[in-house]
């Protein structure tokens, strides 16, 4: 685009007052905002300092700086984060500094430490994640600690993390990015004059991305800017529920700002007519949004292609064998997954193909979970029955009721230990019959491929059933805890010796590379922002997009609109790839595509 459209220049030239800009994907928001500001600056008389630019990432605050600094030079105009901006209010008024600030690493690992002090479970990345993140929405959202239910743990174990967390800071004297908002509001909420002064100093605020803005962020705002707000967003992108953000923010924006004036871009520059279209049908599901009509610039293009496979092992390598064809293509092609976990076969058939690629985000590998620790932990000792480290791992999972006494015992004597404990005649019969049956179980895995190896362990053993009882006992959901197992267990079918699945397993991490150029691996949350020539959308299947954890209307439409941001990073070609069979069960098409008459395609 070298010249502003007819909707893009009525955005820019808007002087006083609200104003809501719908930008649809590929509509040239960065353009708006940047000409916006110099239009401000040029032909309103407004001073530099008076104008504040809001992003929600550091690289697009950067960005845009830039961008406008090639258009009008030097200038004091200041562009910035959500955090950036709140954190420069309180260091001036509250005596804050950068060494006050906990990075997300340090967060981690307090928590980690708080947990293991507190609590006789074990700890893996994913459910750190998982109450690291709701402790931020807990403070993005304003929510009061004593009336909110985790989904993570038990809500009484929750609030005894969040308060020695909370403690921690205190005695510390730290506070971590959540808290930079939280701080923020309370301060402009309690002191008028601080208050006046940001007003007066700021008296042009616009804010990019706002269908991203949590409530902490938006309570901080409302106070700030009473009437020359200028947003710029799309309600059909609001994808970050799990951090506070929700469309009602930018669908209510009128109504508490009367006589704002919006403005629709519905001219998409980046994809062809057939991807549009068919993004548009997908969108068009969602009631509760603003109705925008995107049309292209008369690029026809290709068709969307459905393409299906077996099952997610068949998926990953032939669609790997797609992208091997076309070599030039490689830094203009993404493969787009619902989780993160689902990289983990492309990544293993990529290296195997010598396929360079770029991972948008931190790859969770299954390898690091305990349970998948576990269930290596049975297949090592069935190939070595010296291991005893691996043993202890697992003696009692399932609960064999096998005593630190009758190990160390068993340890002093000749042999190995679970024969000693399977010969010991002073242990009751009732203590020998699960070691004789664990004895067993172990020469039988010693003769199965990994896949069945695996299967074995959590169906004949009973690890699933250890694993649900874990779960009742610490009250957290099993159902992650499963889908990592369900993945594990597909893992497995690319080899066909257990040790050599050990090796995989143990080097995976160490083994994973990120190139600097080649196709980009990337979460659809993730991949908000970027666009591609040619997009792989993988697994489209029920329980995956809607994810299964989705119940509610509210989470079904954040689904689709998770969904459409994945179609919509696409220029020229999209591909929506199916598969037949997920974890041995039969899947179906996503509920997103069959409500268009859109599962039908051609398998490969």
């Amino acid at each position: 685009m070298y010249e502003l459209n007819e909707r893009q220049s009525e955005a820019v030239h808007h002087f006083e007052g609200p104003m809501m800009v719908l930008a649809g994907p590929g509509s040239g928001k960065t353009t708006i905002i940047t000409h916006r500001v110099k239009f401000l600056l040029e032909k309103c008389k407004i001073a530099d300092k008076n104008i504040l630019v809001i992003t929600f990432t550091k690289s697009a605050a950067d960005e845009m700086s830039l961008r406008f600094k090639n258009i009008y030079g030097e200038n004091k105009v200041s562009f910035g984060t959500f955090h950036s901006v709140f954190f420069r209010i309180i260091r001036r008024h509250c005596n804050y500094s950068i060494e006050n600030v906990l990075k997300e690493g340090e967060k981690k690992l307090i928590l980690k430490q708080i947990i293991a002090n507190n609590f006789d479970f074990d700890t893996d990345n994913e459910l750190l994640d998982s109450i690291s993140n709701e402790i931020s929405l807990l403070k993005n959202e304003l929510f009061d600690i004593n009336f909110y239910n985790s989904n993570s743990c038990g809500s009484d174990d929750f609030r005894k993390i969040y308060f020695e967390y909370e403690k921690y800071k205190s005695q510390k004297n730290k506070i971590d990015f959540d808290d930079m908002l939280v701080v923020c509001y309370k301060l402009l909420l309690s002191n008028e004059n601080v208050l006046n002064f940001y007003r007066q100093l700021y008296k042009f605020v616009l804010i990019d991305e706002f269908q991203d803005i949590n409530r902490a962020q938006y309570e901080c705002i409302k106070l700030l800017v009473r009437k020359n707000l200028f947003i710029v967003g799309d309600d059909d992108q609001s994808i970050y529920k799990f951090r506070g953000a929700c469309p009602e923010f930018i669908l209510n924006f009128p109504k508490d700002y009367p006589n704002t004036k919006i403005v629709k871009l519905n001219k998409n520059y980046r994809s062809s007519e057939k991807i549009i279209s068919f993004c548009n049908k997908i969108i068009s599901q969602n009631k509760n949004r603003y109705e925008k009509n995107i049309s292209g610039v008369g690029r026809i293009g290709n068709n969307v292609h459905i393409i299906k496979f077996k099952n997610i092992t068949d998926e990953s390598i032939k669609i790997a064998q797609m992208i091997k064809k076309n070599p030039l293509q490689l830094n203009d092609t993404a493969i787009i997954f619902r989780t993160n976990i689902q990289a983990q076969s492309f990544i293993t058939n990529f290296m195997n193909m010598n396929i360079p690629y770029k991972l948008k985000d931190e790859v969770l590998s299954l390898y690091e979970h305990w349970a998948v620790k576990d269930i290596l932990a049975y297949l090592k000792f069935s190939l070595d029955n010296s291991d005893n480290k691996s043993l202890y791992k697992i003696i009692n999972r399932p609960n064999r009721y096998i005593s630190k006494t009758m190990l160390v015992k068993a340890a002093k004597k000749s042999y190995n230990i679970l024969d000693n404990l399977f010969h010991d005649k002073t242990l009751p019969l009732f203590r020998r019959t699960p070691i004789e049956e664990l004895l067993f179980h172990f020469d039988e895995l010693a003769l199965k491929n990994p896949y069945d190896a695996v299967k074995y362990v959590r169906k004949i053993i009973g690890y699933d059933n250890y694993i649900n009882e874990f779960s009742k006992l610490q009250n957290i959901n099993s159902k992650w805890i499963f889908e990592i197992m369900d993945e594990f267990c597909e893992s497995a079918k690319n080899f066909s010796s257990i040790k050599d699945f050990i090796y995989y397993a143990q080097n995976f991490s160490s083994n994973i590379k990120n190139d600097s150029n080649g196709v980009t691996l990337t979460t659809m949350h993730s991949s908000k922002g970027l666009e591609f020539d040619t997009v792989f959308l993988i697994s489209c299947v029920e329980g995956i997009i809607p994810h299964e954890k989705s119940k509610t209307d509210s989470q079904i439409e954040e689904e689709l609109r998770l969904f459409y941001v994945g179609l919509t990073r696409a220029k020229n070609n999209l591909y929506i790839s199916l598969i037949e069979n997920r974890y041995e069960l039969n899947a179906k098409p996503s509920r997103f595509l069959t409500a268009i008459n859109e599962p039908k395609g051609e398998s490969l």
